[in-house]
């Protein structure tokens, strides 16, 4: 029964150590197997440019992560340069230039300093806007934006001050009417004349030159002696013609 027994026992010591053999040989193999992979995923993150393996100073990379792949950004290299001359550097002075850009404002015209009456006569109906005037022509009471100053027909009409001729046109209340232009917003009507004006559009006139004649065109005024009527206005805003003629 002893060497039985003792001989169970050498048999039960051989299969331990068979067994522990075999684990040390399958953990070797594991080993192997996983040191092998990842030295070939070391390979090709190695030679993917495109895939980046993460270190730990980020004091000198940026990382930017795109989907699940991960880029890094080189570092600007800076160089410290002696600066060039501009010729050669290409940066230009821009004192001239600004200066050159530099917006300026077109003077206005000065409105003219000599002003004269276009006809004597006496003012037959006066400027007003603030109270109406009966008009015997068209039997009603209204607004009168200038003066109507009497005077023979074919009386020659001037130029109350220099300007341009801005327009020449037959108006179909006040007939044929002559606009001169005389700077810095001031402008005058000379209505009710003759048919043929003695100026165009785009003349130059100076203060007393001939214009046209005295007509009798204004069909809202035919009912009055025959007269010029004269309007003004300053920024497109009616103005007594009389705070601008010399007084009489």
């Amino acid at each position: 029964m002893n060497e039985e027994f003792d001989s169970s026992e050498r048999l039960g010591n051989k299969g331990f150590y068979i067994a522990l053999l075999l684990c040390i040989c399958v953990i070797a193999v594991s080993a192997w197997i996983i040191i092998s992979t990842r030295g070939e995923e070391d390979a090709v993150l190695e030679n993917d440019p495109q895939v980046y393996r993460p270190v730990m100073d980020l004091e000198d990379n940026e990382y930017d992560k795109i989907g699940d792949v991960i880029s890094i950004t080189e570092p600007d290299i800076v160089e410290t340069l002696e600066p060039l001359p501009p010729e050669e550097s290409g940066v230009v002075d821009l004192g001239d230039t600004m200066q050159a850009m530099t917006y300026t404002q077109p003077e206005t015209p000065a409105a003219p300093a000599i002003y004269i009456w276009p006809v004597v006569g006496k003012i037959e109906t006066p400027y007003s806007m603030d109270a109406l005037v009966y008009n015997m022509t068209m039997s009603d009471w209204r607004v009168h934006d200038g003066i109507d100053i009497n005077a023979d027909a074919g009386a020659v009409v001037l130029a109350a001050a220099a300007g341009t001729v801005e327009d020449v046109f037959a108006d179909d209340l006040f007939g044929t009417t002559v606009v001169i232009d005389h700077g810095s917003g001031l402008r005058s009507y000379y209505a009710n004349l003759q048919a043929q004006p003695n100026v165009s559009v785009g003349d130059t006139v100076t203060a007393g030159q001939t214009i046209g004649a005295v007509g009798n065109t204004a069909l809202c005024e035919t009912s009055a002696p025959y007269h010029l009527h004269l309007s003004m206005s300053l920024d497109d805003k009616s103005v007594d013609p009389t705070d601008y003629l010399p007084k009489l």
